[in-house]
């Protein structure tokens, strides 16, 4: 059975009062304001990709935030150096922007940068719950 016109837009705006985004920091530079393309409270994740500096996904997770919406940090395991690296991006990203949600990935890299391996490594140092972090989500993958 079709439906109307009207039924169709309304399907449409239900289902996407509960999407989410991902934006990259060097993306979320070109966006003048997010407000002309997502409606208020979004949540959206902040990428932390191989080579980056976490302090630009910091900068786009408090801009986002000024803004009005929910902003998610990724956590890339194999892309941290060291469990102090962890902790004091971890205190910038708590004084900077007081977030209590992130997501942990195992990241785009095959061999670590440091010392965890796996995301599993980095939830046992504790340093989430020490800074706050509420809620956590995990992205995993049948390759590894």
């Amino acid at each position: 059975m079709a439906l109307s016109a009207v039924a169709e837009k309304q399907a449409i705006i239900d289902l996407m009062q509960k999407t989410t985004v991902e934006v990259t920091p060097g993306g979320a530079a070109k966006v003048d304001n997010f407000a002309n393309i997502l409606r208020p409270g979004c949540t959206v994740y902040v990428t932390f990709l191989p080579g980056s500096d976490f302090a630009d996904t910091v900068k786009t997770v408090r801009r986002l935030k000024d803004e009005g919406f929910n902003p998610v940090p990724h956590f890339a395991a194999r892309s941290i150096p060291s469990a102090q690296f962890l902790e004091q991006n971890l205190a910038s990203l708590q004084a900077e922007t007081g977030v209590t949600e992130g997501l942990l990935i195992g990241g785009g890299v095959t061999n670590p940068v440091g010392e965890f391996s796996s995301s599993m490594e980095v939830l046992e140092t504790g340093l989430f719950e020490k800074y706050g972090m509420q809620k956590m989500g995990l992205a995993g993958h049948p390759e590894g």
